[in-house]
């Protein structure tokens, strides 16, 4: 590895955990929002939203930086929000879930 080539490693990887770090804050809002509709008992349009919103962030993300599943689960969920007005709760929260065990880990960077 050249000179050259370790300040682009170095920046690709703070990029990497800034991603990361942000991503595990939309799935924490995530799950807040879902701990918010069943306080509820229905979907809001605006928590609707605000879960689409976290979900399109994460999708957009972290595919890029090593979190195939967690972009893929984000994908399923902004595509449920999007087409379905009334989504079943039990859905939302496992995908939820599913996007938050997926950034666990840092991404691992080659």
């Amino acid at each position: 590895m050249t000179d050259s080539q370790d300040p682009m490693a170095a920046a690709y990887a703070a990029l990497a955990d800034r991603a990361w770090r942000s991503n595990q804050a939309r799935a924490a809002e995530m799950t807040e929002s879902v701990g918010q509709w069943r306080g509820m008992g229905s979907l809001s349009t605006e928590l609707s939203e605000r879960l689409r919103a976290a979900a399109h962030g994460v999708r957009g993300s972290a595919g890029t930086f090593g979190h195939e599943a967690a972009a893929d689960a984000a994908e399923e969920l902004e595509e449920l929000l999007v087409g379905d007005a009334q989504p079943r709760l039990d859905v939302v929260a496992d995908l939820v879930a599913q996007v938050e065990s997926a950034l666990t880990e840092p991404p691992e960077l080659s």
